[in-house]
């Protein structure tokens, strides 16, 4: 099963759904899909969809998928990377009016930069290769719990030491 979340900005995010559409009707993607879709409102034919899910069900969802597609939300994709999956990241765009800006793709590319694995998609002509690349991944990811843990303990300590 793959699993799909847009998130819960108000704006739409057909473009993506445009494609996944796309890929499961020239059987590419031949496996459940499960969206979450929130504000858009494009039918994607063959594919489970909900608006809104509950926090339960959408761990639910991550945790059952084989795959993860989510918008760039940095809380998504850092809880798939917890559950040992790299997700495929795709951010949404200020461009295609999904976003007030463009703050989800500058952040996701940070993470990329100092380690953490997202396959990150800006164009939707990538989709396809990134879900096959994914597929071929091991499903070990590298953790970073234990830098951020340092770091933080760092600035509190710093914070606490200025006063």
């Amino acid at each position: 099963m793959i699993f799909v979340t847009v998130g819960t900005h108000e704006q739409p995010m057909n473009r993506l759904l445009q494609e996944l559409d796309r890929l499961i009707e020239s059987k590419v993607i031949q496996e459940e899909v499960i969206i979450q879709n929130g504000f858009s409102d494009f039918e994607v034919r063959g594919a489970k969809m909900e608006q809104l899910l509950p926090f339960k069900e959408m761990q639910k969802n991550m945790e059952d998928a084989r795959g993860i597609i989510t918008h760039g939300g940095a809380a998504t994709y850092l809880q798939a990377l917890a559950l040992g999956k790299v997700p495929v990241v795709v951010p949404r765009s200020f461009a295609y009016h999904e976003h007030v800006n463009d703050h989800q793709l500058e952040f996701a590319q940070k993470l990329v930069a100092v380690g953490y694995q997202l396959e990150i998609v800006e164009d939707m002509a990538d989709l396809e290769l990134a879900i096959k690349h994914v597929a071929t991944l091991t499903g070990e990811t590298k953790s970073h719990n234990a830098e951020f843990n340092q770091h933080f303990e760092e600035v509190v300590g710093e914070l606490f030491n200025k006063g």
